[in-house]
């Protein structure tokens, strides 16, 4: 959660009343066939790693996906209540592209 992290020390004790941008880029997931659940839930998995990992906890205040954590061999530890605690942070979202770029501003919170 470092991102959260600078936004609390740069709004808190910095005092700043300044903007932080984060840009994501995310390559949308789409399934190969959409009648095969094998399919379906490969694409699911995808968004999962690529976008879950940070936005669930960064954009929702939620644990990282399951089906992440739940992976065999992956150096990924659940967050600490502490950690999510960070988020949400009052995310305005000011722009969505076509190119599935996402740029959030960060608001005093």
């Amino acid at each position: 959660m470092p991102h959260s992290a600078v936004h609390k020390w740069y709004k808190q004790t910095l005092g700043v009343t300044g903007k932080v941008t984060l840009k994501f880029a995310n390559n949308l997931a789409v399934p190969r066939d959409l009648t095969k659940s094998s399919d379906l839930a490969a694409a699911s998995r995808y968004q999962d790693f690529i976008l879950g990992i940070m936005a669930n906890p960064l954009f929702l205040g939620q644990q990282c996906p399951s089906e992440v954590l739940a992976t065999p061999n992956l150096n990924l530890t659940a967050l600490t209540a502490d950690q999510i605690s960070y988020s949400p942070l009052g995310y305005v979202w000011n722009t969505f592209k076509p190119s599935g770029i996402l740029i959030a501003e960060l608001e005093a919170s």
